[in-house]
């Protein structure tokens, strides 16, 4: 009734793990690539946080001076 699924021979299993491989090498690379992606991103966003609050700490510093 069951049929059993059969088990590829060998050439084809060697086949299936290289494109395996290969497909885990391309996501580690794009996977790579996102990080420093995300890495640009955050100290642009520190560096856009430390100006607003240099600005924010001038002026207080101006406004004392007066």
């Amino acid at each position: 009734m069951n049929q059993q699924p059969r088990i590829p021979d060998l050439e084809t299993r060697q086949q299936n793990v290289a494109r395996i491989k290969e497909a885990c090498r391309l996501l580690d690379a794009w996977t790579l690539k996102l990080d420093e992606i995300l890495a640009m991103l955050e100290a642009d966003n520190r560096r856009q946080r430390q100006e607003r609050l240099d600005g924010k700490y001038r002026r207080v510093q101006e406004k004392i001076g007066e």
